[in-house]
């Protein structure tokens, strides 16, 4: 059993205010560099933080964060572990895990940007690659070179070529990602 700590940080703040009667107190400097900036998860009963600032994933919300903060007050911080480009497959979406498969199956992955900036694939390409091993090895892979995608967004990418599964057997897919600096 993981002790309820186990995601806890350690670190010695920046305050607006230590002052109890200022209207700033104990809330963190403005820009602060913290660890428990989008630090936290969201818990449905606790939409505000201790003086009403609509917490991180609550309909409202006007901050940057990606998470809600830890602890009382919700800021607008930056967190030194975030990294600004961050891709990642979340999950296969095509072919299905059952049926009647084809020489031509098209093979579509989600990936999702994790970073704290918008990826404009332009600038900073990303390639997808889909690694099969089982029934057939296989390699495929397809290259986002135009648009953009929005940091915690989601978006489905078809590989350059289909995957041939007429050979009966089991299949397992592998999705990754590389985002070119």
């Amino acid at each position: 059993m993981a002790t309820r700590d186990q995601l806890s940080v350690t670190e010695n703040p920046t305050f607006a205010s230590t002052t109890g009667s200022s209207s700033s107190f104990l809330h963190f400097a403005a820009a602060t560099s913290t660890l428990a900036e989008s630090g936290g998860v969201n818990i449905a009963t606790f939409t505000n933080d201790y003086d009403a600032d609509i917490r991180q994933g609550n309909g409202g919300y006007t901050g940057t964060g990606v998470a809600p903060d830890i602890g009382a007050d919700e800021f607008e911080g930056t967190n030194p572990s975030f990294v600004a480009l961050d891709m990642g497959a979340t999950a296969l979406v095509a072919p299905s895990a059952t049926g009647c498969y084809t020489a031509t199956e098209t093979v579509t992955v989600t990936v999702k940007n994790y970073g704290t900036a918008l990826i404009d694939f332009a600038v900073n390409p990303t390639t997808v690659t889909v690694n099969v091993t089982g029934a057939v090895t296989t390699s495929l892979s397809a290259t986002l070179s135009s648009g953009t995608l929005a940091s915690g967004a989601t978006q489905n990418v078809n590989m350059s070529s289909t995957l041939n599964m007429t050979t009966a057997g089991t299949y397992v897919l592998n999705g990754t990602t590389s985002v070119s600096r």
